[in-house]
């Protein structure tokens, strides 16, 4: 993901296309967004460096997409 875009934006696009199989939508782009700038300001804050910071906040947001209802199996 970071490799393949320079923006948060085409991440996180990638990484929907990639786990739910589908585009982000705007609302979900939006907070996603400011989720993981604010995580990484959180995270840099208690002294983690930016880089640090920064894959902390991308672990998080991949945690919560497979924590998502789209990952739960209705027969």
């Amino acid at each position: 993901l970071v490799s393949g875009h320079e923006t948060s934006q085409g991440r996180l696009d990638e990484l929907f296309l990639r786990s739910v199989g589908r585009r982000i939508s705007p609302v979900e782009l939006d907070r996603m967004s400011k989720y993981v700038e604010n995580y990484t300001a959180l995270a840099t804050g208690n002294g983690k460096t930016s880089e640090e910071s920064e894959v902390l906040a991308w672990q998080s947001i991949c945690r919560a997409i497979l924590a998502s209802n789209e990952f739960l199996y209705v027969d």
